[in-house]
């Protein structure tokens, strides 16, 4: 086997420092991991702890790399990483035989609850099995000479100073004292880093949504943990670094710019792993462009989509937390237990946040279900809400009326959607119809509906489908069924909106909050619903974030959305005089 053939084995305790659930998330079989809110404080033991190798027990103070450990399973492992981990509070963990060892609050366990020796063992923190404990619940973690062993006790002891290991074992297991189980595991940098060195002529993407943004921040990140003896030579132009072992680590953004195109670079590519930083600043095409390119073959390879991101509504949240996908798992990671942070930077924060509602529980304390309009102001339609109306029920009933939304070329789409009472229903959704083909298309479902309202968007091409039908109508009373839309036209209530679509997506979210609304279960609309913002502004109106600014930010024109704000917006005949925004 060649010398680029070989797994690499380089100690990284040097570069990178991972807390508990950081740890956790490393060792996670899951295919796209999400880690959100945060770093947690690490999992370890005392230096004074004794770890059973093949040769006798030697203290985990004097754990270094490529020592062997004893694992469970009679199997021997070897030590691939040592993190000092400081002071910390510590605990006794005692076992019914008599057995016992001291770690840290958040030494993750593998256990199980319960009598019955079938129940699923699960990784648990030193805390949580406190907790456990003190609810007179049974806890048992896996023995070497029998099925399981049965904890008794935790009881807090003092502080001392801790560290951790990781081993190479499949199951991230070693002995420690009086042969008791513990639980390892080892995140986004530094686990594209390891992805590189364990599968030699491996190919990742680290990026954010912008390259800029990228450069500024977490390229910073990735260039302080990559092992400087790992890299054969950095390709600066061309964005990525190759390793010793010919593995090849590309970085940058994803939103195209005229000096960068980077996902036509990455089309013609096969990767092993993509790590997208930031997530909730780029769109769910990204990502699933990205799942798509997950083909590189390479022995043995797990591949892997890293996602890191603080709560917020959008397609990250649906993806992860509300309908926890097949192969997708989400470790939280708070501030609070992030023992390398400055001494009172979360009071600080806590202060600074505290006139910012919400700001406190989403980026504190990893709430994903503060509504986005009181984070910042500028959330408009919360995902929880879209979610339930994806779920209600109500009665097709009058009135019936159309919105449509007409594709202003690219990736717009053409969208018609039907309300008929509180229920809406998306009728049509194309991508670059020509006019004749939307124009016919409406004929026949106005045929087939009989709405008694069809408000189209008539800026741009929009206009000519307009007086189009407006004409075909025009027997039939053309003006009162074909009502022409501008979102930049005046609002009606003027003093309070800035526009005609602010005014009318503020009359929807209003429906949304008060529960009179049903929406198919389409995550695309769901999704475009999520990323709409406004602000309040110096006039005390509330403006809608205009689409140009949507697309700096990576989010497409929200045309479903749009087509399902005209079909509610109940007001007729809005005035067409046009505001510049």
């Amino acid at each position: 086997m060649s010398k680029s053939e070989e797994k690499l084995v380089i100690d990284l305790s040097k570069y990178y420092q991972p807390t508990a659930m950081q740890i956790q998330a490393h060792r996670s079989p899951s295919k796209y991991i999400l880690a959100g809110g945060g770093i947690r404080s690490g999992k370890a033991q005392t230096l004074e702890a004794e770890i059973q190798t093949p040769f006798g027990q030697r203290k985990m103070g004097d754990m270094k790399v490529g020592v062997r450990v004893s694992n469970p399973d009679g199997s021997v492992a070897k030590v691939i990483a040592v993190w000092p981990q400081g002071i910390q509070d510590v605990y006794k963990v005692s076992f019914v035989d008599g057995a016992s060892t001291i770690v840290t609050g958040d030494h993750l366990w593998r256990a199980r609850k319960g009598l019955n020796q079938y129940n699923q063992y699960k990784l648990y923190t030193t805390i949580a099995l406190k907790k456990h404990l003190d609810e007179k619940n049974d806890i048992f973690i896996p023995s070497v000479a029998s099925s399981s062993r049965s904890m008794v006790s935790i009881e807090p002891v003092g502080r001392e100073e801790c560290q951790c290991i990781t081993v190479d074992h499949p199951n991230g297991l070693y002995l420690t004292d009086d042969f008791i189980v513990t639980h390892n595991s080892f995140w986004m940098c530094a686990e594209a880093i390891q992805l590189s060195l364990d599968f030699p002529k491996n190919r990742g993407y680290i990026c954010r949504h912008e390259n800029a943004t990228f450069m500024k921040s977490t390229f910073l990140t990735l260039e302080e943990l990559l092992p400087p003896e790992a890299i054969v030579r950095h390709h600066k132009q061309q964005q990525f670094y190759e390793l010793i072992n010919g593995s090849q680590i590309y970085y940058g953004g994803l939103k195209p710019t005229q000096a960068l195109k980077p996902l036509d670079r990455i089309k013609s590519m096969t990767l092993g792993f993509f790590a997208i930083d930031e997530a909730t600043e780029t769109t769910e095409e990204y990502f699933l462009f990205l799942m798509s390119r997950l083909t590189k073959m390479v022995r043995n390879i797990k591949y892997k989509g890293l996602l890191t991101c603080n709560p917020e509504d959008g397609w990250v949240k649906r993806r992860f937390i509300d309908q926890q996908k097949p192969d997708h798992e989400y470790f939280e990671m708070l501030p609070s237990q992030n023992p390398h942070l400055p001494e009172g930077w979360e009071e600080e924060m806590r202060v600074q946040y505290s006139d910012v509602p919400g700001w406190t529980r989403r980026f504190l304390e990893g709430d994903w279900n503060v509504p986005s309009d009181s984070s910042h102001g500028f959330g408009l339609i919360q995902y929880s809400w879209t979610k339930a109306a994806s779920q209600r029920d109500l009665p097709f009933q009058a009135p019936v009326h159309f919105g449509v939304d007409i594709a202003g070329g690219g990736l717009d789409k053409t969208v018609i959607v039907c309300r008929r009472g509180d229920a809406a229903e998306i009728l049509w959704s194309t991508l670059g119809a020509p006019t004749t083909v939307l124009i016919g298309k409406l004929k026949e479902l106005i045929e087939e509906y009989a709405p008694s309202e069809v408000k189209l968007d008539a800026t741009g091409v929009g206009w000519a489908v307009y007086e189009t039908l407006l004409e075909h109508y025009q027997e039939d009373g053309g003006e009162e069924l074909i009502i022409p839309y501008i979102g930049g036209a005046k609002a009606f209530e003027q003093d309070r909106f800035f526009n005609s679509r602010s005014e009318g997506f503020w009359l929807l979210q209003e429906r949304f909050k008060d529960g009179n609304i049903s929406i198919p279960n389409d995550p695309e609309l769901m999704a475009q619903l999520a990323n709409l913002r406004y602000s309040i502004r110096s006039d005390k109106k509330v403006a809608l974030e205009p689409k140009d600014r949507m697309r700096r930010r990576g989010i497409g024109s929200p045309d479903k959305a749009d087509a399902l704000m005209m079909a509610f917006y109940e007001l007729s005949n809005p005035p067409l005089e046009v505001l510049s925004i």
